[in-house]
């Protein structure tokens, strides 16, 4: 019999013990070296995270069907993302057919509050059945390394028989497109963190470079600026068909604010705003620049040079490096530099935590300053490793396909921040007016006789941002230039002929 590579999935994640063990270990949102440097390796086959239920339970179902003779799971560490809640439902409850988000046929596996994991639909409900039968789960969440130990002392030279033959289900992994883009350097503006994100993920799956990384292989882009402008930090909007949910945003923005450094877990955000280096940096910071409201100093450092470039033994890192905040017309903005963001699953979380942390920053500035009509500004992630991993693709294709346009449409979305245009004819000339977003004119008027001179003069001043308003833009000049060449009223964001009737018949020049 031909032997098989394993683990099949998510190889570089997963530390492998002794491959004669029977047991299995996944610590969830808890770094697996947690576990690795403190228990025997011979007590276990193999060892890797479980952070996300509607992603990673797949690939983990797949490795233990794919290696019969683990006979035991057991879940420990902090269930942050519910993947060991799922886990737990999946064996104890079952599964059944249902859809995702995104319309897909897929295995579901119910939590009580409606949420779900998800299993690929192409991994065999006979199989899946075979598993939860022949397959203990040991739920040790919470528990101490000594019980860990003791369990897996207990499964120590326990028969490890395979139930059945080992199964592969192929998983299809989409290609990267890489058409021709810049280097380095994009930026998306969107009133909320998933339009931000959903520019972003479909920005590198259509443009990004595939590179090697310390885990799996992922197409990337140096440099993404996002820029969200109105997420609510007390209702956040978080659609049903996004990769986390609403309880587990609300965990991970808990985390964030903070400073107890969970047990297992080398470095904390919160941690390290509030308490690492020794005080408070956000009341520090936002004090300083409540007694200098003009300040550009207001910095929040999360990276350790000597700890985060100098440990060779652990080198795990924060991805969020720091925060600039400032304060500009009764606002207060949030600038955050993160060094590697895995833009398909730590996005999401990242993006409404620092919403959160941003508006607890704007309280404690209005109860220093005893201004209550401070208001909070953007909130800029600048992302330097913008990255997708291959494992995600084929979720984030789906997702692009099926809820870009939908959250995406209408024209509050697509404002351009430089303001409008309003275009009229006078005589002759077609007159070009750029006004304010709050409509009002900015400026002398641009005037020409064809849409290619106006069109010209505008991207020359630099003042159109968004393709959707360029696009619209010369669309409308063209309709000016035939207004006045074939003396037809012109009426900005009116048809030139009416669409009812015959229309004219006008010869064109050869």
């Amino acid at each position: 019999m031909v032997e098989i590579k394993w683990p099949v999935y998510e190889a570089n994640q997963i530390a492998i013990g002794n491959l004669n063990s029977s047991v299995a270990i996944t610590t969830l949102w808890t770094n697996r070296d947690a576990i690795t440097s403190q228990v025997p390796s011979d007590l276990y086959c193999a060892v890797g995270t479980l952070y996300n239920r509607k992603v990673g339970i797949d690939p983990l179902i797949r490795n233990l069907l794919a290696r019969p003779q683990i006979r035991c799971l057991i879940i420990c560490g902090h269930d942050r993302g519910r993947s060991g809640e799922a886990l737990i439902s999946f064996f104890t409850h079952g599964f059944e057919r249902g859809t995702d988000g995104n319309g897909n046929p897929k295995w579901m596996i119910r939590l009580s509050d409606g949420e779900y994991g998800l299993i690929d639909i192409e991994v065999s409900e006979e199989a899946l059945i075979r598993l939860k039968n022949n397959v203990t789960l040991i739920d040790l969440r919470g528990a101490e390394k000594e019980n860990l130990i003791l369990v897996l002392k207990k499964w120590e030279g326990c028969e490890n028989l395979p139930y059945s033959l080992p199964i592969i289900f192929p998983k299809i992994v989409p290609s990267a497109s890489m058409l021709p883009s810049p280097d380095t350097a994009r930026i998306f503006r969107s009133p909320t963190v998933v339009g931000a994100w959903l520019q972003a993920i479909k920005e590198i799956r259509r443009f990004g470079t595939v590179s090697k990384t310390h885990y799996n292989p992922a197409q990337e882009i140096i440099n993404i600026t996002t820029v969200i402008t109105e997420e609510d930090p007390e209702k956040f909007f978080v659609p049903d068909w996004l990769p986390i949910g609403i309880k587990e945003i609300e965990a991970y923005c808990e985390q964030v604010l903070t400073p107890i450094l969970s047990p297992g877990v080398r470095y904390g955000y919160g941690n390290r705003i509030f308490a690492y280096f020794g005080y408070d940096q956000l009341e520090t910071s936002i004090r300083k620049l409540a007694e200098d409201l003009d300040t550009k100093s207001a910095v929040i450092s999360i990276w350790d040079p000597q700890k985060d470039i100098g440990d060779l033994v652990t080198p795990k890192s924060p991805c969020v490096n720091g925060i600039w905040a400032r304060l500009r017309d009764g606002k207060l903005y949030f600038v955050v530099h993160i060094r590697s963001n895995d833009i398909g699953e730590a996005y999401l979380g990242n993006g409404f935590a620092l919403r959160r942390l941003q508006a607890h920053a704007l309280q404690l500035l209005s109860n220093f300053t005893g201004d209550a009509g401070l208001k909070l500004g953007d909130l800029t992630i600048n992302s330097y490793s913008a990255h997708l991993y291959e494992s995600s693709w084929m979720s984030v294709d789906e997702t692009v396909t099926g809820h870009f346009k939908e959250v995406m449409r209408g024209a509050s979305i697509r404002k351009d921040p430089y303001g409008s245009f309003r275009i009229t004819v006078d005589k002759s000339e077609i007159v070009v007016t750029q006004l304010s977003t709050n409509e009002e004119p900015l400026s002398d008027s641009y005037r020409g006789k064809t849409a290619l001179q106006l069109a010209t003069k505008i991207a020359d001043e630099g003042i159109i941002s968004e393709p959707y308003h360029a696009i619209y833009l010369g669309r409308e000049l063209e309709k000016a230039e035939m207004a006045i060449r074939f003396g037809i009223d012109y009426v900005q964001d009116s048809p030139l002929f009416s669409v009812h009737g015959p229309k004219p018949r006008i010869m064109f020049d050869k």
